[in-house]
């Protein structure tokens, strides 16, 4: 994320920079969020450093999956200015903290409190104006902290039917949705639901399940699981060092519909489905970069989501 700070040059005192960072951060979420004026922020500089971001997203709305055209373009790189290129300047934002309570996230409301910290920063200037860089997590230097979100089950509904309308590109649409999200045991989660597809004078409802166990990892077999349902979701605390992110089964996968010609198109997607059944997949990323090592879900009329982040090497 590129954070635009003004003309150069920028403020020396910490009130003047903190003014350009607040402005930066509006403008730089503008394309993305409906009613950003809403969003209250906190900032506190500690150049190169940044003690402290603080972002209030309250009554802000995301309305689209993307955003309008071009709110995602790559990322223009800097050109060499006369004496030599833009060289960065580290630096650290030492905590970042992200509330919504609630902010709208296509058409359901949305609670999220998300406290991360000690991320990468770089500043930039070039063109005569700076920019704040947040840098992507890295296996260098790992995304830390803890994510709740809440949702009620209704509004993933809602939030589903205004994605899959969009994944169809104007070539369709979903409507009706229905599901429902259980805890079937200790770390396991039961998926179920239904959806009417409309493409044309084609009507039919497509029904979907799976059931998601999610264990603590054997550290002596990087990726396997310690056994279906071997304890809660979320059953650790804070992660510490070295401490192995989750790992998530798929089970009982599941995907039909008795429109015969609907049924067919999806044969090809449940064949591909049902070769995912029994995979351990580790809840990490590939380079450590990002993982998850504890996790909480409780189910009800709303689904709440906690989920310790502790990137590293594997």
């Amino acid at each position: 994320m590129t954070i635009p700070l003004g003309r150069l040059p920028l403020p020396r005192t910490s009130d003047g920079l903190s003014l350009r960072l607040r402005q930066g951060i509006a403008e730089a979420v503008a394309p993305v969020l409906s009613n950003p004026t809403a969003m209250r922020i906190l900032v506190r500089p500690d150049a190169p450093d940044i003690d402290l971001i603080d972002v209030d997203a309250s009554g802000t709305a995301i309305t689209s999956p993307l955003g309008p055209p071009g709110a995602h373009e790559p990322e223009r790189q800097p050109q060499e200015e006369p004496g030599g290129a833009p060289v960065p300047a580290p630096g650290r934002l030492r905590h970042l903290q992200v509330r919504a309570r609630p902010m709208e996230v296509l058409g359901a409301p949305v609670h999220l409190d998300a406290r991360l910290r000690d991320l990468a920063i770089a500043w930039r200037e070039e063109d005569g104006s700076g920019r704040l860089i947040l840098a992507e997590p890295s296996a260098q230097s790992p995304l830390h902290g803890q994510v709740e979100i809440r949702i009620s089950q209704a509004g993933l509904a809602t939030a589903i039917e205004r994605l899959g309308t969009h994944l169809l590109e104007g070539r369709g649409a979903l409507d009706d949705v229905e599901l429902e999200i259980s805890g079937a045991a200790p770390g396991t989660l039961r998926i179920s639901g239904s959806g009417r597809i409309r493409r044309g004078p084609l009507r039919a409802r497509v029904r979907v399940g799976a059931q998601v166990d999610v264990q603590e990892a054997d550290p002596h077999q990087p990726g396997a699981g310690s056994g279906p349902g071997s304890g809660p979701i979320g059953s650790g605390g804070a992660p510490t060092g070295g401490r192995p992110a989750l790992v998530a089964t798929l089970a009982q996968v599941r995907v039909a519909s008795r429109h015969p010609v609907v049924a067919a198109m999806l044969a090809v997607a449940a064949k591909d489905l049902q070769g995912l059944q029994g995979r351990r997949v580790p809840l990490r990323s590939p380079e450590g970069e990002v993982g998850v090592t504890a996790l909480r879900v409780t189910t009800g009329p709303d689904l709440s989501v906690s989920a310790v982040l502790g990137g590293g090497p594997a």
